[in-house]
């Protein structure tokens, strides 16, 4: 399962500046967070908002973006970010990295604000040296939930904004935000989750050998 969590990194400054960031939610594959400055946490939450928007047409009555404003009502508290940048990591690529890129296209259209995305094979451990090197990206999306964790124990991620959090509680089960919880503090919305492999096992054989082996998935 992925989540979507905040990551802290040296800050440096990169036209709107490049601190620390909020985070989005969704139900479709996982993402983290990196901070930037005050506008990376107007931003990350905008991208959480993109992710589940629909498509939106031409012409902009505010003059930010390219969609209707009829159509890009829905963004509206995000106006006025024509021309920023917020960049995403991840280790999708290929086909699914395209449809990805298109999930965010209304709120692209809408906003003017410019999404980077990148998808990397050596996410784990770019990701890892990237934050250590302060050029972190806005948003990652963290594929395990240790991961996470290691990120959060080491004061690199940031709590998630409250609009994130209640956005998660509405949308999932509790069980699923205990992935991106830790200590307490909630870093990330769930964006997705794959199913690695199955056991089979029959519960009545189970039972008669309860005293000699455990079922599957016990400890």
């Amino acid at each position: 399962m992925q989540a979507l969590t905040c990551v802290d990194a040296p800050s440096r400054d990169r036209h709107e500046g490049q601190a620390a960031i909020g985070v989005p939610a969704r139900k479709e594959d996982g993402m983290a967070v990196f901070p930037r400055r005050r506008q990376a946490f107007v931003i990350a939450t905008v991208v959480g908002l993109a992710l589940s928007a629909t498509a939106c047409g031409d012409g902009d009555d505010n003059g930010s973006g390219t969609g209707s404003s009829a159509e890009c009502a829905a963004f509206d508290k995000y106006s006025g970010n024509d021309g920023k940048k917020v960049t995403i990591y991840a280790s999708i690529r290929d086909a699914e990295a395209d449809l990805l890129e298109q999930s965010w296209k209304s709120f692209v259209d809408c906003t003017g604000i410019e999404i980077d995305y990148e998808g990397s094979g050596e996410f784990e451990a770019q990701l890892q040296v990237r934050v250590d090197g302060g050029n972190a990206p806005d948003i990652a999306f963290i594929p395990q939930p240790g991961l996470l964790a290691t990120f959060a124990n080491a004061g690199k991620l940031k709590a998630a904004p409250a609009d994130t959090k209640s956005s998660a509680e509405a949308n999932y089960p509790a069980d699923w935000l205990k992935y991106s919880t830790v200590n307490g503090t909630f870093y990330g919305a769930p964006l997705g989750s794959n199913v690695k492999s199955f056991v089979w096992y029959s519960p009545r054989r189970s039972r008669r050998r309860a005293t000699r082996s455990r079922r599957p998935g016990t400890s």
